[in-house]
């Protein structure tokens, strides 16, 4: 997608390795040197010490060439796949047949497992580019431009608003999150989707009624304050600080339950 960014980078993420070689970006020059990157680049790797996945951009042609894309890389880049021994099929059993070396295909070498992402828990993303503006890390620029494009594909083209799940219709929550996690990372307040996206959330009545987890981060930032958010005593987070092992001393039996049931009943 092609977006024009143009924005002041005072209050922005820390941006480094950028595509496209230039000096230090000043105010008023585009936060980030290119509007998207090469999905031939990107490479699904395994973490060697903790084995988990990990999206790599490859700046170089010398490290793509010796570092060839894999077929996982490409199904969930979208690319053309070159299946060798995919035949048109003239039976359900064959249509089996082909569906289960097709997923053969698409385990993660050197790992076993078969690769997802976390499409449905929107508000967790704006939340990370939060915790890296606030803890000053350095995010390879490749990363940020592609944040900043799958956030615009998944506003509502209507009212302007984000969901908070995905195919889940807009909410105050997701849309306000969102919004300050793009400006965050550099998108002017006057780019075409913030825009939209402010007027929606203005429209559906501000931070005050955001749910507590929300007004929460904007607190962080002091976009809200303090005095309007919940209380957070320290056993409702207990189950996340402390092992399990320990004897519990909430009223309820909350290990047996989903962590973000527990608190999503207990906080309003």
């Amino acid at each position: 997608m092609n977006h024009k960014f143009a924005s002041s980078n005072k209050h922005a993420l820390r941006i480094k390795n950028h595509l496209n070689a230039q000096e230090d970006i000043e105010d008023g020059k585009p936060p980030f040197s290119a509007c998207t990157t090469d999905r031939e680049a990107w490479r699904l790797v395994v973490e060697k010490d903790l084995g988990r996945l990990k999206w790599k951009y490859l700046n170089t042609q010398n490290e793509r060439d010796s570092r060839p894309q894999d077929l996982v890389s490409r199904f969930f880049l979208g690319l053309p796949l070159a299946i060798p021994d995919s035949e048109a099929t003239k039976s359900p059993s064959q249509s089996i047949s082909n569906g289960l070396r097709f997923h053969s295909r698409l385990q993660v070498a050197g790992r076993g497992c078969w690769a997802d992402d976390l499409k449905c828990i929107v508000f967790v993303t704006p939340m990370l580019i939060m915790s890296w503006y606030i803890t000053g890390a350095e995010i390879d620029e490749a990363y940020a431009i592609e944040l900043a494009n799958y956030l615009f594909t998944i506003q509502d083209p209507t009212d302007g608003g984000f969901p908070t799940h995905i195919g889940g219709k807009t909410t105050l929550m997701g849309t306000m999150l969102i919004y300050v996690a793009l400006r965050l990372m550099g998108i002017p307040s006057d780019e075409k989707h913030l825009i939209k996206a402010r007027a929606c959330f203005l429209e559906m009545g501000g931070a005050v009624y955001l749910p507590s987890w929300a007004k929460f981060w904007l607190s962080l930032f002091g976009l809200y304050g303090w005095e309007g958010t919940d209380p957070y005593p320290v056993e409702l987070w207990y189950d996340f600080v402390l092992p399990l092992f320990l004897p519990g001393f909430f009223p309820n039996d909350l290990p047996s339950t989903n962590g973000i049931s527990q608190n999503t009943k207990a906080s309003p």
